[in-house]
Formats: structure tokens, sequence, C-alpha cells
């Protein structure tokens, strides 16, 4: 039973290093994509930045980024699509898979 008990032990220390150490490697990753998605931003003309940044930080709904922004929700809803492409393209350039 000792044996078994301190086997337990060993193994959950080794757990503990291996968590330690993927909570650092997730934090980089986690840096990374957010450095990445803040220089893919500023690439954008200002009424892209805008309407995404509505949707996808403000949470707001197509209907509010329309009546906001005087534009009608089908081009609202195109200029998310495009961006979303546009963004996925910058990542995978950038290394990083979508």
């Amino acid at each position: 039973m000792k044996l078994h008990y301190k086997n337990l032990k060993q193994n959950l220390r080794v757990l503990q290093i291996l968590l330690h150490h993927l909570e650092f490697v997730l934090s980089f990753h986690i840096h990374q994509v957010v450095y990445l998605l803040s220089r893919f931003l500023d690439t954008l003309p200002k009424e892209s930045r805008l309407i995404f940044m509505r949707r996808y930080w403000y949470t707001d709904s197509i209907r509010e980024i329309a009546a906001r922004y005087g534009m009608g929700e089908s081009k609202v809803k195109t200029q998310l699509h495009r961006t979303r492409n546009k963004l996925r393209q910058y990542l995978e350039k950038e290394g990083i898979a979508v």
C-alpha cells in the first residue's frame, strides 16, 4: 500500500509540473494571438474595425450596429463576413491554424 501511495504522490507531482508547463504555454499562445489580433485590427479601415469591435468585443447585435452606423443589416453582415475571412487569412499567414 505504501508503494502505491508513493507512486501516486510522484505521479501527482509530475502532473503538477506538466499542468504548470501547459499553463505557461497556453498563456504564451493567448498573448501571441491577442498581439496578432491587435496588429490585424490596425490594418483595417476604420469602418470595418469599428463594426468588428462592436460585434465581437461589445457583443452588439447586427441590428444595433446597423442602427449605430446608419447602414443596412445586410451591409453589416457582409462587412463582418469579409473581415472574418481577412482575419483567418492573416492568422494562417502568421502560423496560427484556424
